[in-house]
């Protein structure tokens, strides 16, 4: 599966954030640990753009180790 992704660093983190908006994919836990293990891609944060009905959208954070 390939997911458009963006890796930024800001302040000694580092976050790879999916525009998620058109709902093109549901990343199970395995995969976000995956995609944040520092043999992977690695990041201190994952950030999902997602839509919102009651806003212009809706920003959800996984911490390397799936925490929100």
């Amino acid at each position: 599966m390939d997911i458009k992704a963006f890796k930024m660093d800001g302040l000694g983190n580092d976050f790879v954030i999916i525009d998620n908006r058109e709902k093109i994919t549901n990343l199970t836990k395995d995969q976000i640990v995956k995609i944040c293990d520092r043999n992977f891609i690695g990041c201190d944060q994952l950030i999902f753009i997602e839509p919102d009905s009651s806003a212009d959208v809706n920003l959800k954070f996984f911490n390397y180790n799936f925490w929100l």
